[in-house]
């Protein structure tokens, strides 16, 4: 992607770079705030927000981590465009596989954090412990959050930095799959918990109607 930093005409060709990949534009009627990249514009995906950089887009849900990208979809993108599709903006480029940035959530999509790492904070500096104490009001404790996630809930990547064209339509695709995956299996559980309700209410009109024999004849 060409360097927008310093470049005042930007507004000319980031729209395009994000409307290639379909991604919502939105246009803040106003500069963004960044020190280098001067654009009005940003994007918008399935809870992902997208901000120009230098010569790539960081992609971001940290706020919204139940919108992250699960495991199961990260692992096979990284291995088709990993070297561009950046994890957490890492230049090392990491495997989700390897967990070590990947959000854990729990059932209710609510962030995991170790007994280990929440009592760093709680013996560290009352400063420290100030500015962390909104964020881990929202976090779960437990041992180990990733052995947890994995049998009870979720384990997503939250961010990204992109540096190609390719590279964005991919990720842009990666997670409409991924969003209608995610549906479809809600309304397959939808349609099972129905039909057991049936059942459920199937077998309980059998039970009254042969209680109501039974009575009958009783009498």
């Amino acid at each position: 992607m060409k360097n927008a930093a310093g470049d005042w005409d930007a507004d000319r060709y980031l729209p395009g770079e994000l409307i290639e990949a379909g991604i919502e534009v939105v246009d803040n009627r106003t500069w963004v705030d960044h020190p280098e990249i001067h654009t009005h514009f940003t994007g918008r995906l399935l809870g992902w927000t997208f901000r120009r950089h230098w010569y790539y887009w960081a992609a971001s849900c940290r706020d919204n981590p139940q919108d992250g990208l699960d495991l199961e979809f990260a692992q096979p993108m990284h291995e088709l465009v990993g070297q561009e599709v950046r994890l957490a903006g890492h230049c090392g480029c990491p495997a989700p596989k390897d967990l070590f940035w990947m959000e854990k959530l729990d059932p209710r999509d609510r962030q995991l954090i170790s007994r280990a790492e929440y009592k760093k904070v709680q013996t560290s500096s009352p400063l420290m412990r100030k500015l962390c104490k909104e964020g881990m009001a929202k976090l779960v404790v437990t041992d180990d959050p990733s052995e947890y996630a994995k049998a009870h809930g979720r384990i997503v990547a939250v961010s990204y930095h992109i540096d190609t064209q390719e590279g964005l339509n991919i990720f842009a695709s990666t997670l409409k799959m991924a969003h209608r995956v995610k549906e479809e299996r809600e309304k397959n559980r939808e349609r099972k918990e129905h039909y057991r309700n049936l059942e459920s209410q199937r077998a309980m009109e059998e039970m009254e109607g042969k209680y109501s024999e039974e009575s009958v004849h009783a009498h």
